[in-house]
Formats: C-alpha cells, structure tokens, sequence
C-alpha cells in the first residue's frame, strides 16, 4: 500500500495542465510540497524528489528496486532495446560492449573530426548575415555525429535524412514527453504523422548503412565499427537489431543535447562580456586548439559547467519502483512512477545561491559528484551517461573552435526563454555572426 505525501492540488486533472502550461513554474515552487512532492495527473500520482538526497536514494543507492519508467516507453519506438532504456542485464551487456567506444584511446580520432567538422560548418557562415543558432547547432552537432558514427563514405541524401528526420523526431518527442495525457499522441494529426513518417525514414537510413558495413566488413575505426565487431565472452556479437538500437540512441543522445548545451553556452557567453573576455584571454594563451591543450581551458570548463547547470538539456526524467520501496517516509508500491529532475535541483537556492545568475565562477573550488546527486547534467549512479567524457570533450572542441574566429551577438530586442521538450531548448535564437580577426582577433568587451 502507498503512503501518500500530502498534495496540493484538489482539481479534477490534477496538476496535468499547470505541469503542461508552465512546466519550469511548476517546478520551481514544487519545494513548498516537502521532500517528496507528490503531483497528481487526472487520475494518476506521481511522485518527484525535490532533494538531492532523495534524488540519490533513486539513481544511486536504491537504484536497482527502479526502471526507467513511462519517458523511455515512449523513446522505445525510436531506439529499441539500446542502452539508454535496455533494463537488467541486457543493460549490463550493452554498457560493458559500448565502453570501449568511449575509451580515451579513441579520443585523439574523435578530436579531430570534431573539430573538422566545425571548421568546416562555421565557414559557410556570412559576416552581418542572420543566423539562427540553435538550427546551426543542431546541424553541426548532427554532422558530428553522423561522421562520428559513420565515418564511411555515405551518401549526402543518408546524411540529409539524418539532419532533417532526426530533427523533426526530436521535436516530436518534446511534445510527447510534457504531454498530460497519452491519449493525444495517438491521434491522427498532422504533426503525428509527420513524427511516424520521419521516424520511419531514419530507421530505413540506418538499417540500411548497418547492412552495407556487414558486408563490406572494413573497420573505419567509428563508433559502428566497434559496435559491429565487440563481443562478449559470455553472449558473442550484438545482432544487428541491437547495434540498430545502439546507433538510434547514439544519434539521439549525441545531437540534440548537445546542440542545446552549446547554443545556450553561446549565448550565455555572449550575454556576458566578463565572461566572454575570460574566455577570450585563455584562447589567446594557447598556440594552437588541440586535444591536449583542451585541459589548459579551464575557465571555459567552468562556464559548460555552469551553462549545463542553469541551463541543462535533461530537465526532467522518469523511473518506476520494481518492488514495494520506501523513498524518505513514504512507502510506495510497485509500479508507482517517480520523477527525478536535474533542473529543478540545479536551480535550489539552497544547493546554489542565487540559481538564476549565470555565474561561472561558482564551480572554482566546487566539485560535485554525481553520487551526492547536487550535480547531474549526466545522470548519476548506474544508469549515468556512459558517453559523458566524450560529450565534454565534444562541447570544449566547439566552443574553442568557434569563439577562436566568431563573436555570435543575438539579435536586439529578441527575448530567449527555455522551452521544455524532449531536452530544456532555446527555441529560435537568432545572432549576427562577426568575426574576430588580425591583432584584433581576442578584442576586450566592456562590461
């Protein structure tokens, strides 16, 4: 039997349309239901720790009596059984085949095309020219990743069906994961046929590369190439299916997330002339932007810290208990659903004071571990982003390899605010690209 933590909300749906209307609002003053807020959505109850130390009961030390959860059910007919929703011991299996992918060996090859790419993506931009930047960064962080994952020779309609169909499944996605009721994605509207269409089209796409790879059997040294060819002792080879899966999830997670983090970190740079001009002088110091000298940028460090704080592409997350479990004083049954959120935890006045000011200079003698859960842009525990060395690396590279040759101004008068979907988003953010240039390459900002 569950014991219910008192609730607020006497109306017949619950909290289902303040959660849908104004979900960071909600958020924000769930801390006034205590430690373990419990919302109630029309006829269901859900329940969202609203401490760090409850966070960790559930992502850490109680970890194994939860699954995933109702979010990662919808993810299912996009990525499978891939790692990001696989349970048990095929997520054991999986995580310990995909390791290696992610191994710091590797780093040296993902540097580089990380930083090629970007090169190259940032050299069709036109001085004075608009430019939206959260599109800019989805495409650049969607060709890194195709190059990533293929760095075969593919066909530019392969590439394009990746950029344009995975875009429109990400969109789709954030409507579903805030959407009250399930009912509404079932119905036969435009914008849901658009979502099947473009997921088919991204699943035909990748199958079809995986078969070609088969068959030409030629190692490229990319992420498919060690997906195709790892092996465990006990189980042998992923099957085609599940390397399907793994590159669906791969793609997902590497574009989407990745593109927030770094439009917002830009516009948060340039928001800040303080901060841009830190960042400036500790470009200016290094001979050139290398794999190795990425560690010497340790202000820059600390404003994606910062940026993935305030500003997090993971805003809120699902599990399920397996089994009856107690969560602080409260009992709850199997099958209950519990939330967790990183932003609602990284905006808590008492863990960050004043949470609304982006403020870099926070994480200089702070080091937060995943484990206390007051940090976890990348999950926490055994379900943590195995890909996180990577994605840091990856988000470093481009900031350098941008801000090196770029100032990205956003226009006057536009007003940016975070729009929750399938990741916490900019929405349409549009600059004025200018580039930085001759002794004047690094040039002071005034405050």
């Amino acid at each position: 039997m569950t014991h219910h933590p008192p609730s607020l909300s006497l109306r017949p749906f619950g909290d289902a349309w303040a959660l849908y209307r104004r979900p960071l609002r909600f958020l924000d003053q769930l801390h006034r239901r205590g430690d373990l807020a419990e919302i109630r959505l029309g006829p269901r109850r859900v329940y969202i720790p609203t401490t760090a130390e409850l966070t960790s009961e559930v992502l850490v030390t109680q970890s194994g009596n939860f699954r995933k959860g109702e979010q990662f059910e919808k993810l299912r007919p996009l990525i499978g059984n891939g790692l990001a929703s696989a349970e048990g011991e095929l997520h054991r299996r999986q995580r310990c085949l995909m390791r290696p992918a992610f191994h710091k060996s590797r780093f040296p090859f993902y540097f580089e095309v990380i930083r090629d790419v970007t090169r190259a993506h940032s050299a069709r931009w036109r001085e004075g020219k608009q430019l939206l930047l959260d599109r800019a960064m989805y495409q650049l962080s969607a060709a890194i990743a195709t190059r990533l994952l293929f760095n075969s020779p593919i066909t530019d309609r392969t590439a394009s069906v990746i950029e344009e169909a995975g875009l429109c499944v990400v969109r789709g996605l954030g409507k579903k994961v805030i959407a009250p009721f399930g009912f509404a994605e079932h119905l036969p509207t435009s914008a849901n046929r658009d979502y099947e269409a473009a997921m088919r089209r991204l699943h035909t796409v990748v199958g079809d590369v995986i078969q070609t790879r088969r068959q030409e059997g030629i190692d490229y040294g990319d992420l498919l190439s060690i997906l195709l060819t790892a092996v465990d002792p006990d189980t042998g080879a992923m099957t085609d299916q599940q390397v399907h899966d793994e590159v669906m999830t791969m793609l997902g997670g590497a574009t989407e997330s990745t593109a927030v983090t770094l439009s917002w970190a830009l516009f948060e740079i340039d928001r800040h002339p303080e901060v841009e001009n830190q960042v400036m002088s500790e470009l200016a110091a290094l001979s050139e932007i290398s794999l190795e000298s990425l560690g010497e940028l340790t202000f820059l460090q600390r404003v994606v810290d910062e940026t993935l704080r305030i500003r997090g592409p993971a805003w809120i997350l699902t599990r399920r208990a397996a089994k009856d479990v107690r969560l602080g004083a409260a009992r709850l049954s199997a099958g209950t659903s519990i939330w967790y959120s990183p932003y609602l935890l990284h905006h808590d006045p008492r863990l960050y004071p004043h949470p609304e000011r982006f403020d870099p200079g926070r994480w200089l003698n702070t080091h937060p571990t995943s484990r206390e859960c007051t940090f976890i842009p990348f999950g926490a525990g055994m379900r943590s982003c195995v890909g996180e060395q990577l994605a840091r690396m990856e988000v470093l590279t481009v900031l350098a390899t941008i801000l090196q040759d770029w100032r990205l101004p956003t226009r006057p008068n536009v007003t940016v605010r975070p729009v929750p979907g399938f990741v916490l988003a900019p929405g349409a953010l549009p600059v004025i690209p200018t580039r930085r240039s001759g002794r004047s390459r690094y040039p002071v900002r005034t405050p």
